[in-house]
């Protein structure tokens, strides 16, 4: 079991992120991910999550444009990766963030894809740029036809909308050699690298 009150512990977001919500701290949070994903944007390319809240915020849009200038950052090195259920809190204030966003060449991933009510109704809406397809699609990708006629319709949805797709939870070179034979574009999971301190970037 962990322990939480050891600073050298590694934590998973579940484990404190509902916590910064409640107590009113998650916009600090997500101030800090976007001065480190800034930071490391300016090098190569990145995608960050943030909470529904800041997505809702006007002046969180205007602390990363500045950010991008102030950096210099080429376009296309910089991807923000929102869920569906983040975008539907308020569907015109998240049209909004991420048209000022993708207007200055930043990627947007639709995250968790497939997995949400009303996805196919407000796709249309929302100006995105990747589809994000949910572990739960993937894990047993190799031994489920169901999974695998979903993740088929998830590529061509997105290649009709002129979207690349990104599957994520690829843990075995079974199931990335599968991935790529239907046409998803981009591939993360523990298969190709696990998460790593910032300090190693």
């Amino acid at each position: 079991m962990k322990d939480l009150a050891r600073p050298d512990v590694l934590r998973g977001p579940g484990e404190f992120l509902p916590q910064a919500e409640r107590y009113g701290l998650i916009n600090q949070i997500d101030r800090w991910v976007i001065s480190k994903a800034l930071e490391v944007a300016a090098r190569r390319p990145v995608s960050f999550s943030l909470s529904a809240k800041s997505v809702a915020e006007p002046e969180i849009a205007d602390l990363i444009l500045a950010g991008v200038q102030e950096h210099a950052i080429p376009r296309g090195n910089l991807m923000l990766e929102i869920t569906e259920t983040t975008a539907l809190e308020d569907l015109t204030a998240a049209h909004r963030f991420i048209q000022r966003l993708t207007d200055i060449g930043c990627g947007i991933a639709l995250d968790d894809f497939g997995t949400g009510y009303g996805t196919l109704a407000h796709l249309k809406e929302l100006p995105v740029s990747h589809l994000k397809i949910d572990m739960a699609f993937v894990r047993n990708l190799t031994e489920s036809t169901d999974d695998e006629r979903v993740v088929r319709s998830i590529v061509s949805l997105a290649r009709n909308f002129g979207m690349k797709t990104i599957a994520e939870g690829v843990e075995t070179a079974a199931a990335m050699e599968l991935l790529q034979r239907l046409g998803v574009d981009y591939l993360q999971g523990y298969h190709l690298g696990r998460p790593l301190p910032l300090e190693r970037d």
